[in-house]
């Protein structure tokens, strides 16, 4: 899942790209969503009208987001492990 930046006549809009190519209107939960699906985020697909310090911003949110969620699921990924081991050892 990325997210995709592009403006129109000065007005910013974002969205949603899916694995299977397709392209949905910004929504917080759909996003969430499509994270949660994919395991991740990637990079931002940002149009060309966007100034760098834009693009750096984007990027920055978006990167803080992937570490973010890349530690959930490696919390969540620890924990279905110690729950595996622990039935393994009870039986």
């Amino acid at each position: 899942m990325r997210l995709k930046f592009y403006k129109d006549k000065e007005e910013n809009f974002v969205k949603i790209l899916t694995r299977n190519n397709q392209e949905l209107d910004f929504d917080y939960i759909e996003m969430i969503k499509q994270i949660y699906f994919d395991r991740g985020i990637e990079e931002a697909k940002i149009d060309d009208q966007y100034l760098d310090e834009e693009k750096e911003s984007i990027n920055s949110l978006v990167n803080e987001i992937s570490k973010s969620v890349e530690s959930l699921i490696n919390s969540q990924n620890l924990d279905e492990d110690e729950d595996n081991t622990s039935e393994n050892q009870n039986g």
